[in-house]
């Protein structure tokens, strides 16, 4: 059986994570009162052992790609003198919404925190895993290959300590204090 979490360190204090399940069904049977505690039963059940897996480097993956795509949409915004924070809550309220719109941006980066409690190293280590993943079924995932490129450059640059909300550093330095120029 595999669960792997999502929800973060935010989601864990809350009793808020949602666990993707891969486990036969006796396994799952046996363990659903320790899924219901932990997760208040949000949890998927995916499938055979290692389906938990996927799906979670998959979500990640597609995480990875939201922040990097609002990361470069806010600061095309800034360049038309669009307010950041606003065309995040605009976008949000739309169908380009995201968690990287709806909070990510505005609750880590446009306030210069950071601090999401998830390291960029493992965030680029996922991305290229579920690239990896990807290619052993013989899918060729050009987009997620393409942000896991971006990612392993702000690896570079940024050290794997670094929060993972601070690819908006590599990505859309103008919305940084860093980077920040005037909307």
């Amino acid at each position: 059986m595999d669960a792997p979490v999502s929800g973060g360190r935010d989601g864990a204090a809350d009793g808020r994570l949602t666990a993707f399940v891969g486990a036969e069904p006796d396994a799952l049977d046996a363990a659903r009162p320790v899924l219901d505690a932990l997760t208040g039963g949000r949890y998927r059940h995916l499938g055979a052992p290692g389906s938990g897996n996927v799906v979670k480097l998959l979500n990640n993956v597609l995480a990875a790609v939201n922040l990097v795509a609002v990361g470069e949409a806010l600061a095309a915004a800034k360049a038309y003198g669009v307010d950041p924070a606003a065309a995040a809550a605009g976008i949000s309220g739309a169908s380009g919404a995201s968690k990287a719109s709806a909070a990510m941006y505005p609750d880590w980066v446009l306030t210069g925190g950071y601090d999401s409690g998830f390291a960029l190293g493992l965030m680029a280590r996922d991305a290229a895993l579920a690239v990896e993943t990807a290619g052993r079924r013989g899918a060729t995932p050009h987009l997620l290959a393409a942000a896991s490129h971006i990612w392993q450059e702000a690896l570079a640059a940024l050290g794997p300590d670094a929060d993972f909300t601070e690819i908006a550093r590599t990505v859309a330095p103008s919305l940084t204090s860093e980077g920040a120029t005037a909307a």
